[in-house]
């Protein structure tokens, strides 16, 4: 194929490239659990009572190993993204190093084959544009989740702590691959005992924290630690509630965090706003909306009282629903309301959300009713809409260059036909060329009828959702 064909097909080739949907690859985080470790505390002077390396440590491990999410933080993600990227480049330069070697060996070799020779050639330069590309890609386009859940492993011996010994806390740490190892030490001073823990991340070391104790404070001690290490492995601020209920069998209901049945206790929940719903068979329910600080511990008994009538707990999702019993407002979710001696329709409105009608019988205790978003923001319909349609025209006017390209190309070859003979070898070549182009003309005509086919549906989707406007 002579050079001007060979162009009239790269430009259809870049023409097709343009309105691939084919992903470059991308750097993945594949790490499934974020790995906290507790060791025993290194001891100083004290190894004839070898139990007080793990008291605390041990105690602490009780409070945080119900932990369950870390939210990867600024800093963190960076670090990781930086690891990964590093990974790759490591694996594609042993890959080349491998390659090199057995290029290299085959050089040498006095019945190598040019053949063998040239593949090895060609995988050398793919390793080295592979090894380009991962150098210059920045470590913000990395895919890494916002949070990712919280695993305490068993240390190698199978016991939940782990033991440094006489190791580098941070290099234990990393052979072990850990993503976070809780270390200290533990000494005696006379009567009392001066302790140091600290937090050895991917992203440094921290100190968590540092003072004088003595052997009766361990419990108060390791509530402080547990408390600054929480935040730590959940990666934000967190508060500690904990509900315990008179009768023992009631049912524990708290929004958001979950639920028991007579206590229930969590030390890892979101600061904020949280409600409580405590019902029993033959009590009212209580119901409760209150507030907990950033690292604020609660404990919160509730005693209910007996009620020979029988009342029904009613809930929504989202809660703040309207409910009425035909035309008669009765409150806002949640809400308990007094059983009815016969079916009622229970109607449910929430601004947003679409209105629900359902049966209220007279032996029903609790009613959770999910509720439906209604419909969606017709401003942000519009607006992808918008963003779609200027796409769609984008693509169609990039789609029109190669089919112009190519009609002149066609053409400049059909003129070269007229100038020779029919039968000469400039003829045959010249009329080649012709069918070639002409070929691609016609393919890039197609996809610019495709496109423009495109063009008239978003044009069509937009009109629709400029009607849906309230205005």
């Amino acid at each position: 194929m002579n050079p001007e064909l060979r162009f009239s097909a790269f430009l259809v080739f870049l023409g097709s490239l343009a309105f691939a949907d084919e992903a470059l690859s991308r750097a993945q985080f594949t790490q499934e659990v974020w790995k906290v470790g507790i060791s025993s505390l290194a001891m100083e002077g004290l190894e004839e009572n070898p139990e007080l390396s793990t008291i605390i440590p041990r105690l602490v491990y009780e409070r945080i190993s119900t932990l369950e999410r870390h939210e990867i933080s600024g800093a963190e993600r960076g670090v990781l993204a930086r690891e990964i990227l590093d990974m790759k480049e490591l694996e594609i330069l042993s890959k080349l190093s491998k390659l090199h070697q057995s290029r290299d060996d085959l050089l040498f070799n006095p019945n190598k084959s040019p053949a063998a020779l040239a593949k090895f050639e060609e995988e050398i330069q793919t390793k080295n544009a592979e090894l380009s590309y991962w150098r210059e890609y920045s470590p913000q386009e990395v895919d890494i989740p916002d949070s990712i859940p919280v695993a305490f492993p068993e240390a190698p011996n199978g016991e939940p702590l782990w033991n440094v010994g006489a190791q580098s806390p941070r290099m234990y740490r990393q052979s072990n691959g850990l993503d976070m190892l809780v270390f200290g030490s533990i000494t005696g001073v006379g009567d009392y005992y001066a302790i140091e823990i600290f937090a050895f991340e991917r992203s440094g070391e921290k100190a968590i924290w540092e003072g004088v104790g003595a052997s009766e404070d361990f419990t108060q001690i390791s509530r402080e630690i547990s408390g600054l290490l929480s935040e730590l492995i959940l990666g934000r601020q967190w508060a500690s509630l904990t509900i315990q209920t008179d009768p023992p069998d009631a049912l524990i209901t708290v929004n958001p965090g979950g639920g028991g049945i007579g206590y229930w206790s969590d030390y890892g929940l979101l600061p904020g706003v949280f409600s409580l719903e405590v019902t029993a068979t033959g009590y009212k329910p209580e119901i409760m909306s209150e507030t907990l600080g950033a690292g604020e511990t609660r404990f919160i008994e509730v005693k209910l009282e007996p009620s020979d009538s029988p009342q029904i707990l009613v809930r929504t999702i989202p809660t703040g629903a309207n409910l009425r019993l035909g035309n008669i407002w009765i409150g806002r979710t949640p809400m308990v309301i007094k059983a009815p001696d016969k079916t009622f329709a229970l109607t449910v409105e929430k601004e947003g959300y679409k209105k629900r009608i359902v049966p209220l019988y007279p032996d029903t205790e609790r009613l959770t009713i999910p509720l439906d978003l209604d419909i969606s923001d017709p401003a942000e319909e519009l607006a992808k809409a918008r963003k779609k349609l200027y796409n769609s025209i984008a693509l169609f006017s990039f789609s029109l260059a190669p089919t112009v390209i190519l009609i002149g190309v066609s053409r400049n070859y059909a003129g070269k036909t007229g100038m020779y003979g029919p039968g000469t070898e400039e003829y045959q070549e010249a009329y080649k060329a012709y069918l070639y182009t002409y070929g691609f003309m016609w393919g890039s005509v197609a996809i610019n009828v495709g496109l423009f086919t495109n063009v008239l549906i978003r044009i069509a989707k937009y009109f629709k959702a400029v009607e849906a406007l309230p205005y």
